[in-house]
C-alpha cells in the first residue's frame, strides 16, 4: 500500500472518531450513494492489508466526512 492510501486511511480512521461513526456506520452510508463495500473490506483497507482505494470510493466517503479529497491526503 503506498504512502497516500495509508494517509488517506488514516485521516478516514480519525474523521470517523471524531465523529463517532462505525466502520459499519460509513459502509452503510456509502451504500446509500451507491457505493457497496463490504465491511470486512473497509476493516482490511484500514488497516493497510488490503487494495487500494478507488476514487470513486475516495470521493464518495470525503462527502460522508464532511471533508475535500485534498483533506484526506
Amino acid at each position: 500500500m503506498s504512502a497516500i492510501d495509508w494517509a488517506f486511511w488514516q485521516e478516514v480512521r480519525r474523521a470517523r472518531g471524531a465523529r463517532w461513526m462505525s466502520a459499519q456506520d460509513l459502509v452503510d452510508q456509502m451504500a446509500e450513494h451507491d457505493v457497496r463495500i463490504a465491511r470486512s473490506t473497509l476493516a482490511k483497507m484500514e488497516s493497510n492489508c488490503g487494495r487500494q482505494v478507488r476514487l470513486e470510493e475516495a470521493v464518495v466517503i470525503a462527502g460522508i466526512l464532511g471533508l475535500s479529497l485534498d483533506r484526506l491526503v
